[in-house]
């Protein structure tokens, strides 16, 4: 029973001890590989990635506020009968140029015309009665009572001379200042209303454009100041006037101050009505720093732009919050986290992070697309 079972009790030792041996070598492998791969990453060091750069630099940018407004015309009358009757003639067109003093409209002044003869008529005989009065108190033929019914009578027959000459006058409608005329003309056979509106001359040589802002912006405005404003009509031009005139008050209700700008129209490329957005220039430019508009990243958390430093590996980058102002063209200007001579990683951040290997692939500094003429933020 011994002698057998022994072989048994040793098969089972050897088993064991292979099981062993085999647990401690996977085990351990394991443990071995695992820290040779720890190693090897502690040590690995990614390759720099290469981005494009932009090195801040101050620039000088004209402040400016905007609004919106309308242009109108410098004059502009409505043109209205004083009298009634049938038109007998249209002598200008819609859209015509009329100048001051060319017919318009004429009234149909048959009547008028022979109530003015009747009382040119009635006139004369009264003069000739009011001379024969005048030789007949000389000899006493007549009393001075007499003699000044005559005269009253010639006076008020020259009255209504004057007054029918004006009425025969009304009929004849005429441009009051030089423009353009509107398309609202009456047509040959019409009748016209006392009151009725014949048409509107509009002199677009010279427009105002009319406009608001803050009370908080009243400090900054003066007569002549420089003013650009684009209309949709014309997307890609910019027309300049000035300021011409500035309310006396803040309306209380709202809180704006009402501007008047000017603008000369002597082409004729704009009318009155279009709808303006406009810039209002400062004086005096002022120095800010900028950079363009895709370094910039825009987050819940604000703004934010990658550096790009010099550290002891090399170049690095370094994640920056800043504050942004306005725009123009596309750059945009940084108030607060940068200074001019920084370099700034252009575009292509979603593939950096802060303490980023990189290298230059190209660097540039900031430079305005804008004519000098036109730049400009608001303060």
């Amino acid at each position: 029973m011994s002698s057998i079972s022994h072989p048994v009790w040793q098969k089972i030792a050897i088993t064991l001890i292979v099981i062993v041996v085999v647990f401690f070598l996977l085990f351990g492998g394991h443990y071995w590989l695992g820290r040779k791969e720890r190693e090897a990453m502690l040590g690995y060091k990614p390759s720099p990635v290469p981005v494009n750069v932009v090195t801040a630099t101050e620039e000088e940018w004209t402040p400016y506020m905007t609004s919106v407004g309308t242009l109108l015309a410098r004059q502009q009358a409505t043109i209205q009968t004083e009298v009634a009757g049938i038109i007998s003639q249209v002598a200008v067109q819609p859209g015509q140029a009329v100048k001051k003093g060319d017919l318009l409209i004429q009234i149909n002044d048959d009547v008028d015309a022979a109530t003015l003869k009747s009382s040119i008529a009635s006139a004369e005989l009264a003069k000739i009665i009011r001379d024969q009065d005048r030789t007949l108190i000389k000899t006493k033929s007549i009393s001075k009572t007499e003699l000044d019914k005559a005269n009253a009578t010639y006076l008020e027959a020259l009255a209504s001379v004057e007054q029918n000459k004006a009425t025969l006058a009304k009929k004849r409608i005429t441009a009051p200042i030089d423009g353009i005329a509107d398309i609202t003309l009456m047509r040959v056979g019409n009748y016209l209303d006392m009151g009725g509106t014949v048409t509107t001359i509009s002199d677009g040589s010279e427009l105002y454009v009319d406009f608001t802002l803050p009370e908080k912006a009243y400090p900054q405005l003066y007569v002549g100041q420089r003013v650009t404003f684009t209309v949709d009509a014309y997307p890609e031009e910019s027309f300049t006037g000035y300021i011409q005139s500035i309310d006396n008050l803040i309306n209380p209700q709202t809180r704006n101050i009402s501007v008047r700008g000017v603008l000369d129209n002597k082409d004729n490329q704009l009318v009155p009505g279009m709808f303006a957005e406009l810039r209002i220039y400062d004086k005096h430019p002022k120095s800010v720093v900028a950079l363009p508009r895709t370094a910039v990243t825009g987050s819940l958390y604000g703004d934010t732009v990658y550096t790009v430093t010099s550290s002891d590996s090399g170049l690095v980058t370094k994640l920056v919050t800043v504050s942004t102002g306005t725009v123009r063209g596309d750059q945009i200007r940084i108030t607060k986290g940068l200074q001019a001579g920084d370099r700034v990683v252009r575009d292509g951040q979603a593939k950096l992070r802060n303490n980023q290997a990189v290298t230059i692939k190209a660097q540039q500094s900031v430079s305005s697309t804008e004519p000098k003429h036109a730049e400009g933020e608001s303060p």
